[in-house]
């Protein structure tokens, strides 16, 4: 029977957020709206993709339409996307005309690579969705779970801004990443939790990005990955967790930023004596960003939620969010908020009418605990600073907390949000733990095809493989 929140909010006692990188939600759980022989899962209470041919965008330099094509290759996308803040507003609305919405797309990456002195042939990327078995722990953590399927980011822009906004409610009005000597001067929601003495952790596989804002520079709260998982198995974790993928996509041009925030983490590993104890393997990229093998993605969504098992089986204490700060240049068919024909409800719902907000493009979000239903779907509109929300919504403050700012005060939690969803008592059954599929003897020889086909490209010698 549905709750409005109230129970669960009483009995969860940990909060856990896993937030990726750049990817869509048609890109990454579109999907889920195929049919099963086409990798989905027939979810038509998911506005997902109905008809990959019913999704296109203009093509300039061939003056043909690309439709929406699904990618095999985990490691196809080989050119970072475009997601500045103007690039993402012309992907959204490249001519001003309300006929054009979110045609922007294909054009907008051919610009792109045209800069970086690369082939536009595979400019079609930007129009790509993965499905299952490629997605596999997606799929499997959708079949029982919540799927938000009108969550968007929180302005249209890049990275930073949209976490600034997950971890503290606001960018404070800066749609640019930012790099030092400067950094973000934002109260994020751990300093609420300071107040209010409730314990928190930051995990981080590389560099944290919490070490991009003043009050984290150094800070005794973040820690290495390997500790949530010694955590997470003595049935330990803290009341809050924020866990980072291994970013590892860190730019020439921002390589003294790099060099500082790694100063940071090398300096506090020095002064708590556990340098040489959670060491990781920096070349790993698993945060799903461009260049990365959305593999390893995979198997990370997977090891942390198999993790939050081990104790807490049913999830009866425990509440999982599993985000993609923004889409990272993708295609996505549902128009944001307070843009240009947008669906006006959506903008209420987050507190906001007439257009007089703009969120960037839709982003998978999946929401999990044994208090939710399992295969349900939110289709009430929600942007990042729910999070912050959802947990300053679940533990007491004092009234001496800092002032919240007016984007986090507009916006609803997910406590709200999910109204219809909750349950007024957790599950009896545990969940499955995710297991990555095994291949069939087709799929098998595809897989080594392709490993054979990546290892010439890279001048591997294949008897090396």
């Amino acid at each position: 029977m549905a709750d409005n929140g109230e129970a669960a909010k009483k009995h969860i006692k940990h909060i856990v957020v896993l937030m990726m990188e750049n990817r869509s939600f048609d890109h990454m759980l579109g999907h889920l709206s195929l049919p099963p022989d086409e990798g989905g899962l027939g979810r038509k209470d998911i506005e997902g993709i109905d008809d990959p041919d019913n999704h296109v965008n203009p093509n300039r330099e061939s003056g043909k339409d690309v439709s929406l094509h699904r990618l095999r290759d985990t490691r196809r996308v080989k050119i970072d996307m475009p997601h500045s803040a103007e690039e993402v507003e012309w992907q959204i609305n490249p001519t001003g005309s309300s006929n054009d919405m979110c045609q922007g797309f294909v054009n907008q990456y051919i610009s792109k690579v045209r800069e970086a002195g690369e082939d536009a042939q595979e400019a079609d990327l930007a129009m790509s969705y993965y499905a299952f078995p490629e997605v596999w722990a997606l799929t499997g953590l959708a079949k029982q779970s919540t799927v938000c399927d009108h969550w968007f980011s929180s302005l249209p822009g890049p990275t930073q801004p949209n976490r600034m906004t997950a971890l503290a409610g606001t960018s404070n009005h800066e749609n640019k990443n930012i790099f030092p000597p400067k950094l973000w001067n934002v109260t994020t929601l751990f300093e609420y939790l300071d107040q209010a003495k409730v314990e928190w952790r930051a995990y981080s596989h590389d560099v944290s990005s919490l070490r991009y804002i003043y009050s984290h520079v150094i800070s005794p709260h973040i820690e290495k990955i390997s500790i949530f998982y010694d955590r997470a198995q003595r049935g330990n974790l803290p009341h809050v967790t924020w866990i980072d993928p291994n970013f590892r996509a860190v730019y020439e041009e921002v390589e003294d930023s790099q060099k500082l925030f790694q100063w940071a983490e090398d300096t506090y590993d020095e002064i708590v004596g556990n340098r040489s104890d959670h060491r990781v393997d920096l070349e790993t990229d698993n945060s799903d960003h461009p260049d990365a093998d959305i593999a390893r993605g995979q198997e990370l969504i997977a090891r942390v939620y198999n993790a939050l098992l081990e104790n807490d089986p049913k999830l009866e204490e425990t509440l999982f969010i599993l985000a993609y700060d923004e889409h990272g240049g993708f295609y996505d068919h549902v128009i944001p908020p307070g843009w240009e024909s947008a669906d006006p409800a959506l903008s209420e719902q987050l507190g906001y009418s007439g257009g007089s907000h703009k969120f960037g493009v839709r982003v998978p979000i999946i929401v999990a605990s044994g208090w939710l239903e399992s295969g349900s779907v939110c289709q009430h509109a929600l942007d990042h600073a729910a999070i912050t929300k959802t947990v300053l919504n679940r533990f007491s403050l004092g009234e001496d907390s800092p002032e919240r700012p007016d984007h986090l005060a507009r916006v609803p939690d997910l406590w709200t949000a999910l109204e219809g969803s909750w349950r007024e008592k957790p599950q009896d059954e545990p969940f499955q733990r995710l297991r990555k599929p095994k291949p069939g003897k087709t799929a098998l020889r595809e897989e080594m095809g392709d490993l054979i086909r990546r290892a010439l490209e890279g001048g591997t010698p294949v008897e090396r493989l």
